[in-house]
């Protein structure tokens, strides 16, 4: 009987270090911060590496970085402050919900506030005269003298910004965490490429 229960124990340690090992490597988390980071860091190949097989069987390489869309609010100040990443785009508060096979990550993303800077830039005057031109669809629109009052106001001020939540969806292949974006349904859509919502 003795010999029994050794051997059961011995059982139950070899199955419990099989399904710890079984679930090593980064979490749904740790690989949801990591893309989000690579995306903001421009870095399109390791992002890349991080997508589903399905994904990218769906895009190559070069047409992902081709399709891939900026946030709005950064695409479109870039222009004007060429480092607004560094000075506000950013993500924090990663947080992981698994069933199963698949993990839903929420985090916060950190944006230039566009509306802010806005108020902050430009007088009523300012505004007023923007109204009646009314061509600008674009802060690259704009004419010279406002873009000149955006970046004024954003060396004085910095630049203002907004927190917004945000979801990736990731799913287990191969005992690795993958980003499943669903590119072959963007595809199908006519849709650019967009990780945020």
């Amino acid at each position: 009987m003795k010999r029994l229960s050794t051997v059961l124990l011995a059982l139950c340690v070899l199955f419990g270090a099989a399904a710890l090992t079984s679930c090593g490597g980064p979490s749904a988390k740790d690989t949801a911060e990591k893309a989000v980071n690579y995306l903001v860091g421009d870095d399109f190949e390791a992002f890349y590496d991080l997508l589903s097989t399905r994904d990218r069987e769906a895009i190559s390489l070069e047409n992902f970085k081709d399709m891939y869309q900026l946030p709005e609010e950064i695409g479109e100040l870039e222009p004007l402050v060429p480092d607004i990443k560094v000075k506000a785009y950013k993500a924090k508060d990663f947080k992981e919900t698994i069933t199963g096979e698949s993990a839903l990550v929420t985090y916060v993303l950190i944006l230039p506030d566009v509306d802010q800077l806005g108020r902050g830039a430009f007088s009523l005057q300012d505004v007023i005269a923007l109204a009646k031109a009314g061509k600008a669809k674009t802060i690259g629109d704009l004419p010279e003298e406002v873009k000149s009052k955006i970046i004024e106001y954003v060396d004085k001020n910095g630049v203002p910004t907004k927190e917004t939540v945000q979801n990736i969806h990731l799913i287990r292949e191969d005992d690795k965490w993958k980003v499943n974006l669903d590119i072959p349904t963007m595809l199908q859509s006519g849709k650019k490429i967009s990780v945020f919502n």
